[in-house]
């Protein structure tokens, strides 16, 4: 099974649980018949010994079955991914299908239409530095941990409107988690009703006649984006002076963080000629990753209904790495299959293209 999926790794445990106790006990009866028969031909000091050797067998035999059960799973996935930006004016290009790269553009497009001062200081920045403290470092860590919040909050929203009401979960919005919205200028921003900001002004909203408003954008470009965790009860959501961000539940704790470390990625064979269609020196490529970790609590009493009500968790590693890993995204495209025909399709147009005559030379002759 895949080490990333933690809940339906304690399910399938959970499935068989029944079959290792009932292992056990036979096990035991076996052992017990086998030394009552035995104890019958044996002085009463011997039985001592015996017996003592027969519990002994018992608890480790008993431990190697139900240590998969009591022994917890905790599982880290290390996501990783790229960042490119333009040389000279370093805005964040947008790839194709790239999920987390077109992301990435839209979110820095909207905060710098309506959050000037950002956008200041995101241009006044010399050159592409990445040093911790250094603008430009801060607003691309901030823009990931944004995007990784907004896919939960997301896809807990699906996952419990879809799931028995009977279950129940709380909804935590901005005003719930203030530590983390006064460290992210993103979500801070992105979240503020559209009532507390001027660019929304005298906007008509044609959906709240159908219910909440989840996202909206201004005609200049900025955008409001309903932020929500839907999380079981007695969760707690908490970040770190590090930024990474963890949500305790009664079942397991999800933690992430963004791992932005500054370096030059290589981009593949050709991507920039055949697929973004630009020049080699006109961007970089930076390495940035997303840590994931889910550590199980002691399930072996919760019940397999209430496991199931936590699935999502291996439903959102799995998302965020189709849409964060550069190698996933590269086989989504197939490059290596396309970048071999391409190759060969120009190969073949280099041989078919009709040779250029020297300057001062024609046809007729002279």
């Amino acid at each position: 099974m895949n080490n990333k999926n933690t809940i339906n790794f304690l399910i399938s445990l959970k499935d068989s649980s029944i079959r290792f106790f009932l292992t056990g006990i036979l096990l035991a009866v076996a052992i017990s018949l086998f030394a009552n028969s035995l104890l019958m031909s044996l002085p009463d000091k011997s039985s001592y010994v015996l017996w003592g050797s027969i519990f002994a067998i018992l608890a480790v035999l008993v431990f190697l079955l139900l240590q998969p059960i009591f022994k917890k799973r905790k599982t880290q996935t290390k996501i990783k991914g790229v960042v490119l930006l333009e040389n000279g004016s370093k805005n964040i290009i947008s790839v194709h299908r790239y999920v987390f790269s077109e992301k990435m553009s839209r979110y820095f497009k909207h905060i710098f239409a309506e959050d000037k001062n950002i956008e200041k200081l995101w241009n006044n920045t010399k050159g592409i530095k990445f040093e911790e403290g250094n603008n430009i470092y801060k607003l691309i860590k901030e823009a990931a941990e944004y995007y990784v919040l907004d896919k939960l909050s997301l896809m807990l929203t699906d996952f419990y409107n879809n799931k028995d009401s009977a279950f129940k979960i709380t909804k935590y919005n901005r005003r719930d988690i203030p530590h983390i919205l006064t460290t992210n200028r993103f979500l801070n921003l992105f979240s503020t009703p559209m009532e507390d900001r001027a660019c929304f002004c005298g906007r008509e909203d044609s959906s709240k006649s159908q219910g909440v408003t989840v996202t909206a954008y201004s005609s200049e470009g900025a955008m409001y984006d309903r932020f929500e965790l839907a999380l079981p009860v007695k969760s707690k959501i908490s970040k770190e002076e590090s930024g990474r961000i963890n949500i305790k539940t009664p079942v397991l704790t999800l933690s992430f963080a963004i791992d932005f470390p500054g370096f030059n990625a290589i981009s593949p064979r050709g991507f920039e000629k055949y697929y973004l269609k630009r020049d080699i020196f006109s961007f970089r490529l930076f390495k940035i990753g997303i840590d994931i970790t889910v550590s199980p609590k002691f399930c072996f009493f919760k019940s397999k209904d209430t496991l199931e009500n936590y699935l999502w968790a291996d439903e959102f590693i799995e998302k965020i790495e189709r849409d964060v890993s550069l190698e996933s995204f590269l086989e989504k495209i197939n490059w290596e299959a396309n970048l071999l025909l391409l190759e060969r399709l120009d190969s073949l147009n280099n041989k078919m293209s009709p040779a250029v005559a020297p300057a001062g030379e024609n046809s007729t002759g002279g």
